[in-house]
């Protein structure tokens, strides 16, 4: 489905799949589109839906509590159900080329450990090799937790 985005700045114009969000498909396509976490709870990914229908999987994500307008919407959340156009309060850019475009796979937790109150290793051997870069993030999903949660990646 095509997905418009508009900008402060500019617009962008990317196709996107009705299983995979709004965020991640224009990341995909190399629009540097705003976002932190990507997994529902800051709310920085905010969008206003001007046209088409979204799918809204997680109507309870804690970043919800930032939208203002009935028609705003997590683009991290969301995915068409229809050609859609939506708007950023705040400026998006084409992606630099040395930026790795988001990758999908499956992966078992293999080891995990504490090494702080609020830190965790964990190693996943994954279906896929993933590149990355120092400090990008990983969105893991399990079952029986709702909604994603995004991990730095230090190692391969």
């Amino acid at each position: 489905m095509r997905v418009i985005v508009n900008a402060r700045n500019r617009g962008f114009e990317f196709e996107a799949s009705p299983n995979e969000s709004l965020l991640m498909s224009g990341l995909k396509a190399g629009v540097a589109l705003p976002y932190e976490c990507a997994t529902g709870t800051c709310g920085t990914c905010r969008a206003t839906l001007l046209e088409g229908n979204i799918n809204d999987p997680w109507p309870e994500a804690p970043g919800r509590k930032l939208l203002k307008e009935a028609r705003d919407v997590l683009m991290c959340q969301c995915s068409p159900k229809s050609d859609c156009r939506v708007e950023v309060p705040g400026y998006a850019y084409h992606a630099d080329a040395s930026v790795l475009p988001p990758q999908q796979g499956r992966g078992v937790i293999r080891t995990a450990a504490i090494i702080a109150p609020d830190v965790v290793n964990f190693e996943i051997e994954t279906d896929v090799a993933f590149n990355f870069d120092a400090g990008q993030f990983v969105t893991v999903e399990a079952p029986g937790i709702e909604g994603p949660r995004a991990y730095s990646m230090v190692n391969y």
